[in-house]
């Protein structure tokens, strides 16, 4: 996480278009977390850490609730969308196996994009499917492919299935 102090600026230098100086100068302060479960008042959340989308990109299974929180992951309006770091899918698809055993316990999935659903598996289990099609050469049905939005995106993560 210490490298993320230091490639700050450069990890937000994107976003300067988007976002005003004011949330520029408050995005990205991580500190770490004491242990896998969020310190707050609420019902006991485990924190999934998984690097799939981001360095340090996490979930959060409120166990209680039945409850995956995905951040950026498990959309059913975005095709996965790795780390820039991410030359070869490796990385992401490790980091999507880290949230298999959350998508099948759970009983409602809130992704950060896309749509909440009562199907958490059928969410991960597309995003494996898609990225498994890539990685051996098939082409993909995945619908999200049509979506103009996610050209760019899908031929990135094609460029990277080839690596």
């Amino acid at each position: 996480m210490a490298h993320l102090a230091v490639e700050r600026d450069a990890l937000l230098a994107p976003l300067a278009e988007y976002l005003t100086p004011d949330l520029i100068a408050i995005a990205g302060r991580l500190c770490p977390l004491p242990d896998e479960l969020l310190p707050w008042p609420g019902p006991a959340a485990r924190i999934v850490v998984h690097d799939a989308h981001a360095p340090a990109h996490l979930a959060l299974l409120v166990d209680d609730w039945g409850l995956l929180v995905s951040g950026d992951m498990l959309s059913d309006v975005e095709l996965p969308m790795p780390a820039a770091s991410d030359t070869s899918l490796v990385t992401y698809v490790e980091g999507l196996e880290r949230l298999r055993e959350p998508a099948r316990t759970a009983r409602w999935l809130v992704p950060g994009h896309g749509t909440p659903t009562d199907r958490p598996l059928e969410r991960f289990d597309a995003d494996m499917r898609y990225l498994d099609d890539l990685l051996m050469g098939r082409p993909s049905d995945d619908p999200r492919i049509d979506d103009p939005e996610m050209t760019d995106l899908h031929a990135a993560n094609l460029r990277r299935a080839r690596a």
